[in-house]
């Protein structure tokens, strides 16, 4: 099995070397050598293009923070990046897209705890505590009981959410059944 190194410096060769014949070829072959040197391009990459110009990338070292950068393989646009989904450290700290906010809110405002909800939507649950602070100071959110989310003791609504609240009162009952 060959070298990883080694393929990509083949695959390197041959991309230049196509690159080379396609102002002398026909518009025919010129199809044929952008389609391979396209097929070469996504073999090499991992399929994260570049933001500008949407063409392919390669990794491209790191940033000062340690993120992967990535270098665009267009020749017009030669430009370096970091990943999207990459997290900023700098700046107000860590970000998350607004698709990912919205359902956050979402659940929050439905009723589900911090915990869970974070869960649901794949964020770090502090995260989920600062934007449920956030919206506790901004509205008034309602349990599904018609009472404030904030309220103490068990509601309807709660009992049927916790499978530890059932197994409790369960318990309870085969301890106490006159109760």
């Amino acid at each position: 099995m060959k070298d990883a190194v080694l393929i990509e410096r083949e695959v390197r060769s041959t991309i230049k070397t196509l690159r080379a014949w396609l102002p002398r070829a026909n518009e025919i072959d010129r199809g044929v050598i952008e389609e391979s040197i396209g097929r070469l391009l996504r073999y090499r990459t991992n399929g994260i293009n570049c933001p500008d110009c949407k063409s392919a990338s390669n990794q491209n070292g790191k940033s000062a923070s340690g993120a992967q950068r990535y270098r665009c393989l267009d020749e017009n646009c030669g430009r370096t990046f970091v990943h999207p989904m990459t997290y900023k450290r700098h700046g107000g700290g860590n970000r998350i897209d607004s698709s990912r906010r919205d359902n956050l809110i979402r659940l929050l405002r439905s009723g589900r705890g911090i915990r869970n909800s974070a869960r649901l939507a794949h964020v770090c649950r502090f995260t989920a505590r600062v934007i449920w602070m956030q919206i506790r100071q901004s509205e008034k959110i309602m349990c599904g009981c018609g009472r404030e989310i904030t309220h103490k003791g068990w509601c309807k609504v709660r009992f049927q959410r916790s499978a530890k609240r059932q197994k409790f009162v369960r318990k309870w009952h085969e301890k106490f059944p006159n109760r």
